[in-house]
């Protein structure tokens, strides 16, 4: 019995041996292990790991890439990672990491590459942060950081990438930030920053995307935002910031998106706005912005979206809406607009314009449909007496309302001079006859049934008939017309 015991605890002494990791030569991690002089990569990525990050992987001195990210991580960040002064890449990103970023991440002064995004850490970025004087990309979104940016983080002068989105930060944005002028991309949107966007900003002149959306900034756009002539998405909505939208704004000519939503945003919008010729998105909805929309806007023929409700921009709508033949959403609603709408705006690319809550007077274009117009103040516009429509015209002169859709086309040329070619009811009578398709009545290239309800119709004093419902050429419209127009058919 004694000897069977020897021999199992020598089975389990070799197997320990053989299978266990080498004191001072290997580091065990997550039940492997790892050389520390060669393993120079460590990713493990996606692979489902859960648990704390164990201390010991700050013993893999040589490692020059650490990869973690997509698992079940949680804890704290180990005070050991800041022994890894070789990594030029650390990415913990996408777990449940928490607790605050350890001081010891100064020490990693290789580092180029540092994503920590979408865990649950907290507390202050450490003014440590500004030893990483390698670092490119700074990615530290989504998490519960709080605190003051620290002004350190101006001392990395290599970053191209830097987003602080959807945190708790506080305080202002430090003006050392103006130092980093190899940043592209900068995201300081969803925290509560206040006080006034530094004029400092205006030095970041390789900047491609600036968004600061959902804080309390509170102060002025800073006229140095001018100076971003490589900048293509600029978003500052959300914000209380003041004042009016700065001259400078117009230079941009690169800007794709542009969003100051949601302000406290007064004065006009310059003529200055054609310069922004590659614009696609322009929101300035939710402002206090006056005044009229300035024509060069026409010049914006890439805009896509375009919301300017909510505000209090007044005067007729320029005729030139109609270039923006690429809209897909137009909102001018909420506003002091008046005058006549242009027929341009059929021209426009939305084909249901938000218009209503403003002055605008009829008549409307026919393109334009109850729900597009809405409710609209009239107080200040044109009214005939009953039994009467506004000329066409809009030259303040009234007609017969009987006269639409009597048969003659009312379009300024006959002898009582009336144009009413903008009421859906004259369509009909002043529609040119098909010529190709004699009985083409509703203008849809084929002779069929449906014309000769259409004709019916009319000859039974059932809807508006036009000259061209005439098929034999009598000048009367009867049975024989249908039956001139049933031969047609068959034939």
């Amino acid at each position: 019995m004694k000897d069977l015991q020897i021999i199992i605890c020598n089975t389990i002494f070799l197997f320990n041996f053989l299978f266990s990791c080498i004191n001072s030569i290997e580091v065990e991690l997550w039940g492997e292990c790892y050389n520390i002089e060669e393993t120079l990569i460590l990713d493990l990525s996606n692979t489902e790991l859960s648990g704390e990050i164990p201390q010991q992987i700050g013993n893999l001195n040589n490692l020059t890439e650490l990869n973690l990210r997509l698992n079940q991580l949680s804890g704290e960040i180990p005070l050991e990672l800041g022994d890894l002064v070789n990594l030029t890449y650390l990415d913990l990103r996408s777990n449940e990491l928490i607790g605050e970023i350890p001081n010891e991440i100064g020490n990693l002064v290789n580092l180029e590459y540092l994503y920590l995004y979408n865990n649950q850490l907290t507390g202050e970025i450490p003014n440590e942060i500004g030893n990483l004087n390698n670092l490119n990309h700074l990615f530290l979104y989504s998490n519960e950081l709080s605190g003051q940016i620290p002004y350190q983080i101006g001392n990395l002068v290599n970053l191209t990438s830097i987003n602080l989105y959807n945190n708790e930060f506080s305080g202002e944005i430090p003006t050392s930030i103006g130092n980093l002028n190899n940043l592209l991309f900068l995201d300081f949107g969803n925290n509560n920053l206040e006080g006034e966007i530094p004029n400092q900003i205006g030095n970041l002149v390789n900047l491609v995307e600036l968004n600061l959306k959902s804080n309390n900034l509170n102060y002025l756009i800073p006229n140095s935002i001018g100076n971003l002539e490589n900048l293509s998405y600029l978003n500052l909505r959300n914000n209380q910031l003041v004042g009016t939208i700065p001259i400078d704004i117009y230079n941009l000519q690169s800007l794709t998106y542009l969003s100051l939503r949601n302000n406290q945003i007064e004065g006009v919008i310059s003529d200055q706005i054609g310069n922004l010729i590659n614009l696609e998105y322009l929101y300035l909805y939710d402002n206090n912005l006056s005044g009229e929309i300035p024509n060069e806007i026409g010049s914006l023929v890439n805009l896509v979206h375009l919301y300017l409700y909510n505000n209090s921009f007044n005067g007729m709508l320029t005729d030139n809406i109609g270039n923006l033949v690429n809209l897909t959403s137009l909102d001018i609603s909420n506003n002091n607009f008046s005058g006549y709408i242009s027929n341009n705006i059929c021209d426009q690319g939305d084909s249901t314009p938000k218009l209503e809550y403003n002055n605008f007077c009829p008549p409307y274009p026919l393109c334009l449909t109850t729900e597009n117009i809405g409710e609209q103040s009239l107080s200040d516009c044109f009214i005939c007496e009953e039994g009467y429509v506004v000329d066409c015209n809009l030259n303040n002169e009234c007609c017969l309302e009987n006269w639409l859709g009597d048969g003659f086309c009312d379009d300024g040329n006959l002898p009582l001079n009336c144009n009413l070619i903008c009421y859906q009811q004259e369509i009909l009578d002043c529609q040119e006859c098909s010529i190709d398709f004699i009985g083409d009545l509703n203008y849809d290239l084929i002779v069929n049934i449906e014309d000769v309800i259409i004709l019916l119709n009319c000859a039974l004093g059932d809807s508006n008939c036009s000259s061209c419902y005439d098929i034999d050429g009598n000048e009367d419209i009867n049975i024989l017309d249908i039956i001139v127009l049933i031969n047609i058919i068959l034939n």
